[in-house]
């Protein structure tokens, strides 16, 4: 009997599924909202200040941060909603995590409470500042956010410290193009 309620649930479901799909492919208004809702979503690079790791162009799927994975570690790609209010969303990279105490030095070495950060994933590109950076004390939800390519990137280094909030999700993979 437990079998039959559940296949009959899971075709409910599924039927629910099919009669939203359908409504988001001819209504505009519940298309946003039925995307809103998925797990992951779709956004494409616009610059190069994520060089060399991804190139204008290329398709990323992120997963929301409410879904799978609640948190961000160091070295995750993130995609940021609107946060210097020109409506447009951000792909960087998180340098630093909540309550960390976060320096950048003029020779481009990042210092995360005291101890000297390796960053592989630059391309062995280092940047001399022509100015000190201050030292930021991330609050309890706030994370720093860098682009790789730090000569043409807007980033935390002007914006500061970017909340919770504004981070939509980790980018989980990059599907076009592939190379």
């Amino acid at each position: 009997m437990f079998f039959y309620v559940r296949v009959f649930f899971r075709l409910l479901v599924s039927g629910f599924t099919l009669i939203a799909l359908v409504l988001a492919i001819r209504n505009v208004r519940f298309r946003s909202i039925f995307l809103k809702m998925l797990p992951f979503t779709h956004c494409v690079v616009a610059g190069n200040s994520m060089e060399p790791t991804l190139s204008s162009g290329q398709h990323l799927v992120a997963t929301r941060l409410s879904f799978r994975r609640p948190y961000l570690s160091r070295g995750d790609i993130v995609v940021l909603h609107d946060p210097w209010g020109d409506g447009c969303d951000y792909v960087k990279r998180v340098v630093g995590l909540p309550r960390e105490i976060v320096e950048l030095k003029k020779d481009g070495d990042l210092v995360v409470s005291g101890e000297l950060i390796k960053e592989d994933y630059l391309g062995g590109e280092t940047h001399v500042y022509p100015d000190e950076y201050p030292v930021w004390t991330l609050g309890e939800e706030e994370y720093l956010l860098m682009g790789d390519n730090r000569r043409s990137s807007r980033d935390s280094r002007t914006l500061g410290p970017v909340s919770r909030k504004k981070i939509i999700g980790r980018v989980w993979f990059k599907w076009w193009p592939r190379n």
